[in-house]
C-alpha cells in the first residue's frame, strides 16, 4: 500500500470517520481524530508555549492512520532546544495487514519535521508502536514510578490488578484481613526514613490557580540544573494547566517566605476513569509535575505528599526521571514499583541526553510531559 503523509485537512473528515468505523467494527478503541477547523492560521512556537498539529496517512480517497506532533521548548546546555512528542499514533495495520507501513511512514515523516523527537507512555515496552522506535535504533527506557499506600488493607481490597486472578483475591484479602499489609508497609516505610537519615525540612505550600511572575523567577533559578527539561516558564505552565484545569492543584513551596518550588497534586477517584481498570474504586493521589533545584527536591515533594496525605487518599503514585526527584521520593517514603511508561527518543535527542548526563545535568520528565496531563 503506498501512502503519502501530511497535513491534516478539513476535507479529510469524511475519510478519517470511515477510517475510524473500520477500527470500531473491528472492536478497537483507537481513533484517529481532527484538527479544529476554525482555527485560520498556523500555530507558530513563537506565538503559543505549546502547539499541536495533525499528520495523516492519505492512499487515495482513504485516510490509512494518523499521529499528533506536539512541539514545544525545551532547556538544555544552556539554550532553548525546539522538540518535538509523537502522540496518539492510530493506523490500520492494527486490522489490516495491507497497511503494515503505515506506522513507520508517520514516524519517519514526522523525523523530518523535527529531529529531536520523543515518545512516551504507549502502555510501556511491548505496544506495537514502541516495537517500531526500538526497531528504529531509539533509545528506550522506563520512567521509574513510585507509591505509597496510605491505606494498604483497603488497596487490596479493591486494587484491580490485586483481584485479576482467584489466586490473588485470596492473598490480598488474606492479606488485608490479617493486618500483615499494614504491618509490612510501616515497616517498608520505615527502613526508608532511617536510609535517608534525616526528615525533610517541614515547608509551607499555599494553593495557587495559576503560575506568575514568582515561577518565571524560579525557572531561571532552577532551569540550569538540569540537562534536559520542559520549559517550566509561568507562560508554558499556564498553557499546560489552565485556570480551566480544575482537577488538580498548584502548590507554591516556601520556607521563610523564598520560593523552593511549586508541585502539582490530583486525587482521583479512579472508578468509573481510565485509571479503573488498574486501581478498581480507589482514590489515588498523584504527583504530576513539579520544579525545584535539586537541592530542594525533597523539600517540594514533602509538600506534595502532605497536601495528599490530607485529602485522605489511598495511595499515592508519581513517575520521575530525574535521580534527585527519584531520591526525593524515596526519602518521603515511596516505594519503587514496576512501571508501564516507556521513553524512546530520536538519536538527536539521544545526543543532547548523553552530553549533559556526562556534566551531572540530567533529564527531568514526568507523566504530563508527552501527551500533557490527563483530563480526569
Amino acid at each position: 500500500m503506498t501512502v503519502v503523509v501530511r497535513r491534516f485537512r478539513t476535507a479529510d473528515e469524511p475519510a478519517i470517520e470511515r477510517l475510524n468505523g473500520r477500527l470500531a467494527a473491528a472492536g478497537l478503541p483507537h481513533r484517529v481524530g481532527h484538527e479544529d477547523s476554525r482555527r485560520g492560521e498556523e500555530r507558530r512556537l513563537d506565538t503559543e508555549p505549546i502547539i499541536q498539529r495533525l499528520y495523516v496517512a492519505a492512499a487515495g480517497e482513504e485516510i490509512r492512520g494518523g499521529i499528533w506532533l506536539r512541539e514545544q521548548l525545551f532547556w538544555s546546555e544552556g539554550r532553548p532546544v525546539r522538540v518535538g512528542w509523537t502522540v496518539y499514533p492510530v493506523a490500520e495495520s492494527l486490522i489490516d495487514g495491507k497497511a503494515a507501513g503505515v506506522p513507520a511512514s508517520l514516524l519517519f515523516s514526522l523525523l523530518r519535521q523535527e529531529p529531536h523527537l520523543m515518545a512516551l507512555g504507549m502502555g510501556g515496552h511491548a505496544g506495537s508502536f514502541a516495537k517500531i522506535l526500538a526497531a528504529a535504533r531509539w533509545a528506550g527506557s522506563s520512567l521509574p514510578f513510585f507509591f505509597s499506600l496510605l491505606h494498604p488493607s483497603r488497596v487490596l481490597r479493591r486494587l484491580a490488578y490485586a483481584r485479576t486472578t482467584r489466586l490473588r483475591r485470596m492473598l490480598a484479602d488474606g492479606l488485608a484481613a490479617s493486618g500483615l499489609a499494614w504491618t509490612a508497609n510501616k515497616l517498608l516505610i520505615g527502613a526508608s526514613a532511617v536510609m535517608r537519615g534525616r526528615p525533610a525540612r517541614q515547608c509551607t505550600y499555599s494553593v495557587v490557580d495559576r503560575f506568575d511572575a514568582w515561577a518565571d523567577h524560579l525557572w531561571e533559578r532552577c532551569r540550569d540544573s538540569y540537562g534536559f527539561i520542559a520549559a517550566r516558564d509561568s507562560r508554558a505552565l499556564n498553557s499546560l494547566y489552565p485556570e480551566s484545569f480544575r482537577c488538580l492543584t498548584r502548590l507554591r513551596v516556601q520556607s521563610s517566605g523564598r520560593d523552593l518550588g511549586w508541585i502539582c497534586a490530583r486525587s482521583i477517584n479512579a472508578l468509573g476513569t481510565r485509571l479503573e481498570r488498574h486501581f478498581g474504586n480507589l482514590r489515588v493521589g498523584i504527583l504530576t509535575d513539579g520544579l525545584a533545584h535539586p537541592v530542594h527536591v525533597t523539600e517540594v515533594m514533602e509538600a506534595g505528599f502532605r497536601y495528599l496525605v490530607d485529602d485522605d487518599v489511598d495511595l499515592i503514585v508519581t513517575y520521575q526521571s530525574h535521580p534527585a526527584w527519584c531520591a526525593a521520593a524515596s526519602d518521603i517514603g515511596l516505594m519503587r514499583g514496576p512501571s508501564n511508561c516507556a521513553f524512546y527518543r530520536s538519536p538527536a535527542v539521544e545526543d543532547l541526553l548523553t552530553r549533559a548526563a556526562a556534566k551531572d545535568r540530567y533529564c527531568h520528565l514526568t507523566r504530563s510531559d508527552g501527551d500533557g496531563p490527563e483530563p480526569v
